[in-house]
């Protein structure tokens, strides 16, 4: 993606249980698909003078951003870019506002420039797609990025690949609050690094009960005298997820967690 630049946005309703992200085509209107070289325009809709945030995720990869931005007085925040042939293939994009998250990602696949009535030929090995078609430059193949190829996030931001063997320990630990699992981290060190991973990002239910699980094991067998045993980045971290659930269920959980790791 090239530049961002922010474009005007018409009034929201300002009681909106949860912001709400849309993508749309500046390039050819009305279209609900994207192909490269189409312009693109974000739009985010929730309420006054709040951070906006989000996290992007191609080919297992996911980038949790810092803040980005800021809604104005009306609770718009918006940016713009167009896509280039590195952006080919599906994207995820989870916007944060406040500690809001959208009720639903953004999810889109970026195709081919390829010329009307002539789609070409597909072909996928594993999560790998190439697509080879006539275009207004002739020829041209399209292919997503492998899990080592770098990508460009909505703020312009250039985020590595996974490496060979395995990522470094922000990327483990991010595929770990998607999936669940042990995250290799041992008592309060597993909170640091989820607080590094998330910054400013609000997660999901399935991801606030992905974390519980992690904490949970990174203080199952600890020692009382391990300097990792202090839980003040595990309390900090659990009480910010109570800010981000409505559910009472899940806060009752967080709190039963709290508990554990103060009683360890």
């Amino acid at each position: 993606m090239r530049a961002i630049l922010i474009f005007a946005l018409a009034a929201i309703p300002a009681l909106a249980q949860n912001p709400v992200a849309q993508i749309v085509n500046l390039t050819r209107g009305g279209t609900t698909d994207f192909q490269v070289g189409d312009r693109f325009g974000i739009v985010i809709t929730a309420w006054a003078n709040e951070p906006v945030s989000v996290r992007t995720t191609r080919n297992s990869v996911t980038d949790w951003s810092l803040v980005i931005g800021w809604t104005d007085q009306s609770g718009h925040w918006a940016t713009q870019g167009q896509f280039e042939k590195s952006d080919f293939g599906q994207w995820s994009q989870g916007w944060t506002v406040g500690a809001k998250l959208t009720a639903q990602p953004l999810q889109f696949f970026v195709t081919g420039s390829c010329l009307p009535g002539r789609p070409g030929s597909m072909s996928t090995s594993g999560p790998n797609i190439a697509l080879n078609c006539e275009t207004a430059a002739g020829e041209q193949t399209f292919v997503t990025q492998s899990f080592g190829d770098s990508f460009r996030t909505p703020d312009g931001r250039v985020i590595p690949g996974l490496v060979t063997h395995g990522g470094t320990p922000e990327q483990r630990m991010s595929i770990v609050i998607e999936e669940g699992g042990p995250s290799g981290q041992v008592g309060d060190a597993a909170a640091a690094l989820i607080t590094k991973v998330i910054d400013a990002n609000t997660l999901s239910e399935r991801e606030i009960r992905n974390v519980i699980q992690i904490i949970r094991m990174a203080f199952q067998n600890l020692d009382h005298n391990s300097p990792t045993s202090n839980p003040i980045a595990t309390v900090a971290l659990l009480k910010q997820l109570t800010n981000q659930t409505e559910l009472e269920s899940l806060k009752k959980e967080i709190a039963a967690t709290i508990a554990f790791v103060q009683a360890i």
